[in-house]
């Protein structure tokens, strides 16, 4: 089986778009599938490291051009042309690439699958915080996409998305073709190398913060910050470690609020193996989230690496009641419930999620499902033609 993935963001980016697919693409390949890949190259990720690393026996075709999107569309033209391809996967980030993949597979005769990492399409949490005018542009927007959408969907073999909640949403949208949508966790990279223990009896209790902090709402992020200051006024040696883009660095609100400057130590962005390698060694992970839908990447490596969670945002959400299914857990939208279990941690030192892992939240267990998906698809594709 030759399979083809459209996947903007792919090894060696490090963005957090690239993880899904390029694990997909590797688990792959490595039960013996030929993998080609188009994405985007350098050029349009100068902002990101360029350091995940590439998966063993996958083709990549990169794409630097002037418009990021026509250069993958060309390309992805070009090889489907070729007649090889048993299905292709669309990876929907940036959603804009569903304006051509439809027809192209339907021109080819070719099955495809969308896979959703948010739902895009009239998402509350893009009309947040924005002015009228851009709330209008967005709707605009997304009033043009809908179409391509309604026809890649009524078209698609199947849609994932990487949370129930995408799902249903998707689901009440297009009630028609709703039985083929289905939903595949992210799920946490399987790191053997790395040490899942870090050393219970260090007197200071340390978070830390993979990805965005700031990003989703800098009030919580502010919030938060303020809490672990307080805690240390009141004798508990606590700090946060932040793992993550320049652009979202918080070492100015803690300037700003005059806050100890021991309490938030920004170390840069980190290349996948190293951060876990670092997580690994600390206390405990923290999440600040602000939406009702989705499921942060993060969660599940703090899953695999055994760390008690720190959730602080919207509540009730998706997350937090996917959170909330774990026994050490801190679910919290106000600072007084923030700091109440902050402290229980801290007390009892509390340093591991779970006393068993949960493997059924691997990247592995998830892309083996994936895998089940495409089987029973391009099966009942050569079906047809017996």
């Amino acid at each position: 089986m030759r399979v083809l993935i459209v996947s903007p963001y792919f090894a060696p980016s490090s963005a957090v778009g690239a993880a899904r697919m390029t694990s997909l693409a590797g688990y792959l390949a490595g039960k013996g599938e030929i993998v080609d890949v188009v994405s985007l190259g350098r050029k349009y990720q100068l902002a990101d490291a360029w350091n995940r690393v590439v998966p063993q026996r996958v083709n990549i075709y990169e794409v630097n051009g002037e418009d990021g999107i026509k250069e993958l569309e060309k390309q992805t033209e070009s090889l489907l042309m070729m007649n090889i391809y048993s299905i292709l996967i669309s990876s929907m980030g940036p959603f804009e690439t569903i304006k051509f993949v439809f027809k192209q597979c339907q021109k080819e005769n070719v099955p495809y699958i969308l896979d959703y990492r948010d739902p895009w399409l009239f998402w509350p949490w893009y009309y947040d915080h924005i002015s009228c005018f851009n709330r209008l542009k967005r709707f605009i927007k997304d009033c043009y996409y809908f179409p391509f959408e309604y026809i890649s969907i009524r078209n698609a073999s199947s849609v994932v998305t990487t949370t129930e909640k995408n799902a249903d949403i998707l689901k009440s949208r297009y009630r028609k073709y709703s039985d083929k949508i289905v939903t595949i966790f992210n799920g946490y990279d399987c790191l053997p190398r790395v040490k899942y223990e870090n050393d219970s009896s260090s007197a200071e209790y340390t978070i830390v913060c993979t990805g965005k902090f700031r990003y989703y709402s800098e009030s919580l992020a502010r919030e938060f910050l303020r809490s672990l200051s307080r805690l240390r006024k009141d004798g508990r040696k606590v700090k946060l470690l932040h793992i993550g883009n320049d652009t979202d660095d918080a070492s100015d609100i803690v300037k700003n609020e005059n806050l100890d400057s021991d309490v938030y130590l920004y170390l840069g962005q980190y290349n996948y193996n190293r951060a876990m390698d670092l997580v690994a060694k600390q206390n405990a992970g923290l999440i600040i989230y602000s939406c009702h839908e989705g499921l942060s990447t993060k969660v599940f490596d703090y899953i695999g690496l055994n760390k008690p969670i720190m959730y602080y945002g919207v509540c009730p959400s998706e997350l937090s009641r996917f959170i909330s299914r774990f026994k050490n857990v801190v679910v919290a939208s106000t600072p007084s419930d923030l700091e109440h279990g902050i402290k229980n941690f801290i007390d009892n030192r509390i340093v591991k999620l779970e006393e068993v892992k949960h493997e059924e939240y691997s990247r592995s267990f998830q892309n083996a499902r994936y895998k089940d998906l495409i089987d029973k698809i391009v099966d009942k594709k050569f079906e047809s033609y017996e």
